[in-house]
């Protein structure tokens, strides 16, 4: 097979090792050796902008040829120009509230702002020192645009009530949360409409990933391959497993290719 020219990435436990809140060295060297070689290497993650250009110095590393943030909802080019930006209906975030507020849950509104819609408790500690940054302050909604909601529960949470809300997509994270999108929107759908922009829609990509909101992107992927630390679920529709983001996860796939 010849390899994609076209690589993806997604952020948390896949470049960034959770625990340790670094993306290890062997994984920047790999990076900057794909861009020496000409080949076009973009984000795929969760996170929005403004969690990328604060929490982590991913930005800093390369210069990205694309990004795709919250789950595919907003697409900018290698220039950080936005492409593509979709918010969730109104009707939708009205029933997540009223669903949220039957179980007690905390939820956090993501768009122009960043804002908690009740106090933090355990799990929204938890989930934050996950990503390794700060808890927004309570606010109150007021009918602003809003792109991404994550909803704090336990690990074992059924989500199914959420899944029954029409309009949205729900993809448990591999903390104490759940990121809630539009309907039929994901890394892949972003994918898609970078490829598209810069007239590369026909050509292969390869995606790395760990967690379920990478299943889309993997599974369409020409070679999908995901951490050893990953997903079990999404182990199994990969090409490959490499091992863990803390051994040198990236860096031992990229050289099995033969990328590097």
């Amino acid at each position: 097979m010849k390899k994609p020219e076209l690589l993806f990435f997604d952020l948390d436990n896949t470049l960034v090792n959770s625990k340790t809140h670094q993306i290890p060295d062997s994984a920047i060297a790999a990076l900057q050796k794909l861009k020496s070689l000409g080949y076009r290497v973009s984000l795929a993650t969760g996170r929005d902008y403004s969690m990328l250009s604060t929490t982590t110095k991913v930005l800093e590393l390369i210069e990205w040829d694309g990004f795709v943030l919250s789950n595919g909802q907003v697409v900018l080019d290698r220039h950080h120009k936005e492409i593509l930006h979709l918010t969730l209906p109104h009707t939708a975030l009205i029933e997540l509230i009223k669903t949220a507020d039957t179980f007690g849950l905390p939820v956090l509104f993501s768009g122009e702002d960043n804002f908690l819609l009740s106090p933090r408790n355990n799990d929204v500690e938890k989930a934050h020192a996950f990503f390794n940054e700060p808890i927004p302050e309570v606010k109150e909604y007021t009918d602003q645009p809003i792109d991404k909601v994550l909803i704090y529960a336990p690990l074992d949470f059924d989500w199914k009530p959420f899944k029954d809300i029409a309009g949205v997509s729900v993809y448990p994270g591999v903390s104490t949360y759940a990121d809630i999108i539009v309907k039929n929107i994901s890394k892949y759908t972003g994918i898609k409409a970078l490829l598209k922009h810069v007239g590369a829609e026909s050509k292969p990509y390869a995606a790395f990933g760990d967690s379920l909101n990478d299943f889309d992107m993997i599974k369409h992927a020409d070679l999908g391959i995901a951490m050893g630390n990953a997903e079990p679920e999404l182990k199994k529709i990969a090409d490959f497993v490499t091992s863990d983001v803390d051994d040198d996860g990236i860096a031992k796939a990229l050289s099995y290719f033969r990328y590097i």
